[in-house]
């Protein structure tokens, strides 16, 4: 049990257990305190074992139950959460690095490194990640209807591409501030967490000014009000 969070009907949100994981070593780095990051190893790694069953025959998660909770956009639209979620996978190949470094376990970086090959190859259509791929006489097909700007986010937070043109387009033509006629084709992100995870990569690689600028434009409206 989980008082006082423990949901009546039993729902749960396996997603937001990988990002337990990966809230570890950003406590880690924050204060040095292994004696937390020992203390959980056991949940870690029971997290790791529950998700196993999950996994198809080419290690993607697949039809994950309960609440699968992506952000409040069109991107936890159910037909874009069904069957292979990527940015379901994504967060877990990066919960699955994280867990390697932070408890020195060479077989679970080696495995995240596979899953995010994997996870590129089957979601990037050569110009942008679709949200997911569907059975169709028990092959997975990727949905390339199914686009939105948050599982662009979660490819580029959790280091799926490198692409320099990719992430040059997502810093200069993306965002909360990009025109309404732009990329009309992709759902766009909300706040939470689509434009707070771009925060955070736009953080970890330097743009900290476009941050800045991006954030009161969008925030200071509601900051004003209050």
């Amino acid at each position: 049990k989980c008082f006082p969070s423990e949901h009546y009907g039993g729902m749960y949100i396996p997603n937001w257990a990988m990002w337990f994981i990966v809230e570890l070593k950003s406590y880690l780095s924050r204060t040095n305190d292994a004696s937390l990051i020992n203390l959980a190893k056991d949940k870690v790694y029971g997290v790791i074992e529950f998700f196993k069953d999950f996994e198809n025959e080419h290690g993607l998660l697949e039809d994950l139950q309960s609440w699968g909770f992506i952000e409040w956009s069109i991107c936890n639209n159910g037909e874009y959460i069904k069957g292979v979620n990527f940015p379901s996978n994504m967060i877990y190949a990066h919960a699955l690095s994280i867990a390697g470094e932070i408890y020195n376990d060479d077989s679970l970086i080696e495995k995240a490194k596979k899953l995010k090959e994997t996870i590129y190859n089957m979601a990037f259509n050569g110009e942008f990640f679709a949200d997911n791929a569907v059975r169709v006489d028990g092959k997975l097909i990727r949905q390339d209807n199914h686009v939105s700007e948050t599982c662009q986010y979660y490819a580029l937070f959790t280091n799926v591409i490198s692409d320099k043109e990719y992430i040059n387009k997502m810093i200069t033509e993306f965002g909360p501030t990009r025109d309404e006629n732009s990329y009309k084709e992709i759902g766009r992100s909300n706040v939470f967490i689509g434009n707070y995870l771009r925060f955070l990569w736009l953080l970890n690689i330097g743009e900290k000014r476009r941050i800045l600028d991006e954030s009161t434009d969008y925030f200071y409206q509601m900051a004003n009000k209050t």
